[in-house]
């Protein structure tokens, strides 16, 4: 069990710039919005396990959660060039959320020598999320009040997943190890507004299904990995093809290099067509023409004594999907907040780490750097190549027999990501755990982004449209979780079983 309490406070400062020379349109709005609300969220999860023989065993996992938030803000518009009255808005949300995940597992080892596998899993997932939204709008002409419009409208989200898949390991010969599977999953989506006398219903079901096949050998200090993978969604093909190859030099000496393409799909909420109101001249609204994201992913990582590692990535995009602001084509006076997807985009990584321990405590370091390259013609190019520089530590305590603690410190410098700005940042997160009743009951309290770097900027230039968002922003949230073992699963384990299956069905 896992109680969460989030509350949040925001002040934010926005401005919008339009500029369209060929059909005489200039308009510069300015607002200002005060935010605060809370969140709490509860979380069971029940996770019985079952050994039918000795080489066969059930795993089986069922989670709900539900969620509950208020949020009210305050907001006062000015359009500076004076073609629009003032607005002075308030939007109230109440929401709440209930899901219900199923996981099931069965895992044979066909024969005594553990070549062989077969394991077979079902996932399913029920979501429903529900929004009352409550806008009431002031407009003012100088001092004097013009009108007032109240507009309450309701928001229903649903939306179920289904998963399935069959995987089989095996070897062949003495050297290779072999890994085929087949996968189906399904979606469905039923969106729902319902404003004032208006009713939308946005309702949807999508399927994919793939093949792969992996392969993977040692030969000597070399180790090499095949992959090959069909992917079928969104009434497309995919080629997703893998390779990877290390060399150990000694034990704490290696490299490795990896490359994999893969493909990303947009999510529901990211191809939801319904309207989300803030106020009268701003809405945000999915894209359901967003294009699935095919990704090339190269990876070097050396392996270096005293427990130093360093890792290059670069990642290249086709239909990348961002965050982009436009402007309605039927009221260009409505600035919308949507989804787009980029031509080609590319990210390029490094990141140098460390670890040790003394005693009871342990560190964990690591600083990177993390640049990124954006091809659009609607992108402007002002400074879009600043990278971005991080820095990061856990600090690990054992405070006792059963007591540990831990503190998570990240900090990051202004940089560039594609079309948007931002400053720099950083956060603190500490947690504690305690390991009772002979480690049965887990006692977790948890904080994140306790203390936190308040001021945001971001810069978003994109087509016509100019915009600048920033806010004092306090994330905060506690969490408290609770987890207890029925019975004591290792010691259940059969005599024959390696230490290797013990833990990896254990954890």
């Amino acid at each position: 069990y896992n109680y969460g309490y989030s509350p949040a406070k925001q002040e934010m400062w926005d401005t919008y710039e339009t500029v369209i020379p060929e059909d005489s349109i200039y308009y510069l709005m300015r607002s200002a919005e005060n935010l605060h609300g809370t969140t709490r969220k509860h979380t069971l999860t029940y996770t019985p396990r079952y050994q039918l023989t000795d080489n066969s065993t059930i795993d089986l996992q069922y989670s709900f959660n539900t969620s509950n938030s208020e949020e009210n803000n305050f907001t006062r518009t000015v359009f500076e060039n004076g073609s629009e009255p003032e607005s002075l808005s308030r939007v109230g949300i109440n929401g709440n959320s209930k899901s219900h995940a199923l996981w099931l597992r069965y895992d044979n080892r066909l024969g005594d020598d553990a070549k062989k596998r077969l394991t077979i899993s079902v996932n399913y997932f029920n979501l429903r999320d529900s929004k009352d939204n409550r806008v009431m709008e002031h407009f003012l002409q100088a001092t004097e009040q013009v009108d007032t419009n109240y507009t309450n409208y309701r928001q229903v989200y649903k939306n179920q997943t289904f998963n399935a898949s069959v995987d089989y390991m095996f070897s062949l010969g003495e050297d290779w190890k072999m890994e085929a599977g087949v996968n189906y999953g399904k979606l469905w989506i039923d969106n729902r507004m319902c404003r004032e006398d208006n009713f939308s219903n946005d309702c949807s079901n999508t399927e994919n299904a793939s093949l792969y096949l992996d392969m993977n050998k040692s030969i000597g200090r070399f180790y090499c990995q095949l992959g090959v993978r069909g992917e079928y969604g969104d009434g497309r093909f995919y080629f997703v093809p893998s390779a990877g190859i290390s060399y150990r030099v000694k034990d704490d000496l290696n490299f490795m290099l990896y490359y994999r393409r893969h493909v990303e799909y947009p999510s529901a909420s990211d191809l939801n067509a319904n309207i989300f109101y803030f106020h009268k001249y701003l809405y945000s609204v999915g894209n359901p023409d967003l294009k699935p994201t095919v990704v090339n992913h190269l990876r070097a990582h050396f392996s270096f004594p005293l427990n130093i590692g360093l890792t290059c990535e670069y990642f290249y995009r086709k239909d990348n999907a961002v965050t982009s602001t436009l402007t309605d084509k039927n009221n260009p006076q409505m600035v919308v907040i949507t989804q787009d997807n980029l031509d080609k985009t590319h990210d390029l990584g490094l990141t140098l780490s460390w670890n040790r321990t003394w005693g009871c405590y342990n560190l964990n370091m690591a600083a990177g750097y993390k640049q990124y390259w954006g091809t659009d013609p609607m992108i402007s190019s002002d400074g879009k190549h600043k990278p971005m520089l991080y820095a990061y530590a856990r600090h690990t305590f054992d405070l006792g027999k059963h007591i540990s603690a831990s503190m998570y410190m990240f900090y990051q410098t202004a940089y560039y990501y594609y079309n948007v700005y931002s400053r720099d940042r950083y956060n603190l997160s500490p947690q504690v755990t305690f390991l009772l009743l002979k480690k049965r009951l887990n006692i977790r309290i948890a904080g994140d982004c306790l203390l936190y770097e308040g001021n945001y900027y971001s810069r978003d230039r994109y087509g016509h449209t100019l915009s600048i968002s920033e806010y004092d922003h306090h994330p905060r949230t506690l969490s408290i979780g609770v987890t207890y073992y029925l019975n004591n699963f290792i010691d259940l384990f059969k005599p024959n079983e390696t230490g290797e299956e013990m833990i990896k069905r254990a954890y």
